[in-house]
């Protein structure tokens, strides 16, 4: 008689052994390990070919779309501006900060009622932080102590519009400084020192708007 083959008993306890499951197992990890190589090689941004012309084009366009105050057209324009320019200009990095930056503040009608323009305050934080990115861009591109000025005076009107005292000071000082045949800059510095040391002094924000209103007319 043959002698009967006796299978083979797994430890007590023991996982159970599933050769099928580890061949699996290494079949998705290569499978995961190709699709991650992919994703990184192929998804990515494409490169944008600069384009003297259409950069033109989109800052044109931009604005328009300002003088309309149509905000958030002009600041997608002006970002096209900046991705086809074929250099770094910082005039162009300096308006699209003003732009996102008047987002952040600026007002509109909607049914007769006085509303902010922004949908949102977190479009109107994300429209700051835009802005001071670009400030800070335009301040490392600028060449000349004109155009520093203008920087360092618009970024001091943000920070007072939004009640950054003390940031709107420092950046008015910075922009006398640069530029110092301007004496509306000085001017406008002492008076931001005014405010700080007698607040009580400080037109409310209905009274700047009607005087902005009036200078307008």
């Amino acid at each position: 008689m043959r002698p009967v083959k006796r299978a083979r008993k797994r430890p007590p306890g023991g996982p159970p052994s599933r050769p099928w499951l580890v061949a699996l197992l290494i079949s998705l990890s290569f499978a995961g390990a190709i699709a991650a190589w992919w994703f990184t090689t192929h998804s990515g941004p494409k490169p944008v070919l600069k384009d003297l012309e259409r950069s033109k084009l989109a800052a044109s366009q931009a604005n328009e779309f300002v003088a309309q105050k149509r905000f958030r057209e002009a600041q997608a324009a002006y970002r096209e501006a900046v991705a086809y320019a074929p250099t770094e200009f910082w005039q162009l990095h300096f308006v699209l900060a003003a732009t996102a930056a008047q987002i952040s503040v600026e007002n509109t009608m909607r049914a007769g009622i006085s509303q902010p323009y922004s949908r949102s305050s977190v479009e109107r934080v994300a429209a700051m932080r835009e802005a001071l990115a670009e400030f800070e861009i335009a301040t490392q591109l600028v060449d000349t102590p004109q155009g520093l000025a203008k920087i360092y005076s618009t970024r001091a009107e943000t920070y007072m519009t939004w009640g950054q005292m003390w940031d709107a000071l420092r950046y008015m000082d910075a922009a006398s400084h640069a530029d110092t045949s301007d004496a509306k800059l000085a001017q406008r510095a002492a008076e931001l020192r005014y405010l700080m040391s007698h607040p009580e002094g400080a037109k409310t924000l209905e009274a700047v708007m009607q005087a902005a209103k009036a200078a307008a007319r």
